[in-house]
């Protein structure tokens, strides 16, 4: 039965205080205390590993909302150019480093208790997952890509495999991330194409698969037309055109077959 007296040491100020619920680590302890039977013990202990997953997915998911929201994230460059010949013209694309992304990303990740790395297969095609995990036990799979060998640029078929990696490793880390990489224009200022809106990674990737079967020298012709000096630095108002231009390209090679 509740006495007036228990009503008036529960409530104060009209707040109802409830008393506190002991946690699974504390009944345990208190079972532990009393001697409680085995049963009870394996239901407690059960009981505590649920939990203890519970607030490290809790932990996980707070922090990975406090990197998001934290203004010293860091600014990823594509400040790699990519240069190389084929079939008797050249080729080049700007891209970020992996080991700059990492050294960037590592420790505003760790600023939050927060940690990434990769696992890697490696077969007839290439596939990449990057683990985003946290300090207090919880991980996942945040994100998986797969590629063939990148056989361009004349690389011997170990080089052909360490490139895909790399390129998935940056790919897979930015898409756990949320991280966009931005333009480096190398202190050239605000002219040209950097005014605009440049085609996303994604656009970009589309645009390549598109180039892969053509030469160097149409490839060069490809850029000019599209006003750019690599497939990253087309504007994203002519993705569409340069789609419909290449798909044109294909099928007019298609027909002479």
């Amino acid at each position: 039965m509740v006495t007036k007296e228990t009503l008036e040491a529960i409530v104060t100020d009209n707040v109802v205080k409830l008393p506190a619920v002991p946690s699974p680590p504390q009944l345990l302890q208190e079972a532990l205390a009393k001697g409680a039977s085995i049963d009870i013990i394996d239901k407690l202990l059960t009981a505590q590993e649920r939990w203890e997953k519970m607030q490290a997915t809790k932990a996980f998911n707070t922090a990975v909302a406090a990197f998001k929201a934290d203004p010293d994230r860091p600014t990823i460059l594509k400040n790699v150019t990519v240069s190389f010949d084929s079939r008797g013209g050249n080729t080049s694309y700007k891209h970020e480093d992996l080991a700059d992304l990492l050294a960037a990303v590592d420790p505003a990740l760790a600023k939050h208790g927060l940690w990434v790395r990769f696992k890697i297969h490696s077969g007839e095609r290439i596939t990449v997952k990057c683990i985003l995990g946290h300090a207090d036990g919880y991980s996942e799979e945040a994100s998986e890509l797969s590629s063939a060998p990148d056989n361009s640029g004349g690389k011997n078929p170990i080089q052909a495999i360490g490139s895909a990696v790399s390129y998935l490793q940056r790919y897979t880390l930015k898409a756990a991330l949320g991280l966009a990489a931005a333009k480096d224009d190398d202190g050239a200022g605000s002219g040209g194409a950097r005014n605009g809106s440049v085609v996303s990674d994604e656009q970009a990737t589309a645009i390549r698969e598109k180039l892969k079967g053509f030469p160097g020298k149409s490839v060069n012709t490809f850029l000019t037309k599209a006003g750019a000096l690599s497939v990253s630095d087309i504007l994203a108002v002519k993705y569409d055109s340069c789609i419909r231009y290449l798909d044109k390209q294909i099928e007019a090679k298609e027909r002479k077959r």
